[in-house]
């Protein structure tokens, strides 16, 4: 014969549980959410990132990353 009250605690207890699983699904929805934001918001960085040195570079001002003997196509005087 089933105890009542052993029913009642394994009730309790694997609804403890399960609400403690879910909780614990959201936290890493919220953190893989976020991750992917960072990863969208990085490649949209890089590629702002690439088309601002072609532009500088087709202007003809070569040597982006620094700036130490940059000349362009007209000198300045």
């Amino acid at each position: 014969m089933n105890n009542p009250s052993l029913t009642l605690y394994s009730y309790i207890q694997m609804s403890g549980m399960i609400l403690g699983s879910m909780i614990e699904a959201d936290r890493r929805m919220i953190a893989y959410e976020h991750h992917v934001r960072h990863q969208k918001r990085l490649a949209r960085d890089m590629e702002v990132w690439r088309r601002y040195e072609e532009d500088f570079e087709k202007r003809g001002t070569p040597g982006v990353g620094g700036e130490g003997n940059v000349k362009g196509k007209e000198p300045e005087i």
